[in-house]
C-alpha cells in the first residue's frame, strides 16, 4: 500500500480591513510515507509547516483529516 498525504486547512477565518486578507501558506503540502506493507508496525508522522503570508490575522477555526 502507497501511502501520500496532503495538507488541508479547513474552515479558514477570512477577517480583516476590505483590502487586507490573509493567506495562508503551505511550504510542502506533498509527503510520501512511501510503501508500506498492511499489518506493519511502522508509525508515519510528517510536520506540516503553515504560515500566515498574507496582511491581516489567519484564524484557523477547524482542521480535519483528508
Amino acid at each position: 500500500m502507497h501511502i501520500t498525504l496532503k495538507a488541508i486547512a479547513l474552515g479558514v477565518g477570512l477577517s480583516g480591513a476590505l483590502l487586507a486578507s490573509p493567506m495562508i501558506t503551505v511550504e510542502k503540502p506533498d509527503f510520501d510515507a512511501g510503501t508500506i506493507r498492511e499489518g506493519a508496525q511502522k508509525e508515519v508522522s510528517h510536520v506540516f509547516i503553515v504560515k500566515n503570508t498574507g496582511d491581516s490575522t489567519l484564524r484557523i477555526t477547524d482542521a480535519r483529516p483528508g
